[in-house]
């Protein structure tokens, strides 16, 4: 059984749990509210010209491949399952995402991402390896692993070259 997981008829098996299935030279905007730091969004255009504007909306000179690294993050994010319902702790408050990240291509197609740290129920500490994910309007939660999302909820400040 577990073979078969790893060897497979379907070429695309590996793209079952991804959540945003475009490529970098796809992504039109994102816009990313971190855990910490500055809000930020990128642009590009068909010519990959990049345009970064911080939360006030001024254009920022950001690194150029700390942009195309990040926009590569995107093609990759999986997400390890389902949430059930019983494993939703009783407080859990969907109003409050920790971060938030819209992704959008050239065609107006956009999703949403919304991070919660994940607080297993009788534990008083953020799960440091998974968080919690909605993806879109899916009513169901989704538990993502934090090393598909570390760079996505950093701030601007990360990829503003040093001075």
């Amino acid at each position: 059984v577990t073979v078969k997981k790893v060897y497979t008829a379907d070429p695309d098996h590996f793209r079952d749990h991804l959540l945003v299935r475009m490529l970098p030279d796809e992504i039109a905007e994102i816009e990313i509210t971190p855990l910490h730091g500055s809000a930020f969004s990128v642009s590009q255009d068909s010519s990959s010209i990049f345009v970064i504007k911080d939360i006030e909306r001024q254009i920022v000179t950001v690194s150029e491949r700390k942009i195309r690294l990040l926009l590569s993050c995107f093609s990759a994010i999986r997400f390890e399952a389902y949430l059930l319902p019983d494993q939703i702790p009783v407080d859990f408050d969907s109003s409050a995402p920790s971060s938030r990240i819209v992704i959008s291509d050239f065609e107006g197609i956009s999703h949403e991402l919304k991070i919660y740290t994940r607080i297993k129920t009788g534990e008083d500490e953020p799960d440091l390896f998974n968080a919690l994910v909605r993806f879109d309007q899916d009513p169901q939660l989704m538990l993502v692993n934090y090393a598909y999302l570390d760079l996505l909820i950093r701030g601007l400040e990360t990829y503003i070259p040093a001075q």
